[in-house]
């Protein structure tokens, strides 16, 4: 699998994700988060919690999800 289906794969997957967990500000948003972390373990080269979640897959491509202090949103920042 290229770099780039990797890539593809794991933006659905998080997207499932967020759906699946039905976000809500609070509890259920550090066991989002938390989820993210758990679910990318083994494909993440470096895993960062500060303010948020910022997840390195290698090969240049990183994401980074957190929640809004001032929104009920998450926002999901991708670069590859």
């Amino acid at each position: 699998m290229s770099a780039r289906e990797r890539f593809v794969e794991a933006m659905c997957d998080i997207v499932n994700l967020v759906t699946d967990a039905g976000y809500e500000r609070g509890e259920s948003r550090l066991k989002l988060l938390r989820a993210v972390v758990e679910a990318f373990a083994y494909r993440a080269v470096a895993v960062d919690e500060l303010d948020g979640v910022t997840i390195d897959l290698g090969d240049a491509a990183w994401f980074s999800l957190r929640s809004s202090n001032t929104e009920p949103l998450l926002r999901l920042n991708v670069e590859a």
